[in-house]
């Protein structure tokens, strides 16, 4: 598996960007995910989650994603040059970093 993050310059190497990391982020934008993720689990739980609205939380939750853990915007991250599957292995990785 490929990764993103090379700890000993601090960066994210990104397609063609290499991005420096944000150590600190709020506490309060992190319990964004936390609550997005039970709501939408709470609609998948009792049936009443549609292919659409798990596809816009997808959207939602990978702008978030970039813009709080790489100080990008989604747009900027695919730009980059970098596949689906190198995309949705990044977003894991910021999301766990």
């Amino acid at each position: 598996m490929e990764f993103f993050l090379d700890t000993k310059e601090k960066v994210w190497k990104v397609g063609d960007l290499t991005i420096p990391v944000i150590e600190d982020v709020p506490m309060k934008d992190l319990v964004w995910f936390r609550n997005a993720t039970k709501e939408i689990h709470k609609k998948q739980d009792s049936g009443e989650l549609t292919q659409t609205e798990a596809l816009e939380f997808d959207d939602i939750w990978w702008d978030k994603t970039c813009e709080l853990g790489l100080g990008k915007s989604k747009e900027e991250i695919i730009d980059s040059g970098i596949s689906e599957r190198q995309f949705r292995n990044l977003m894991g990785e910021v999301f766990h970093f």
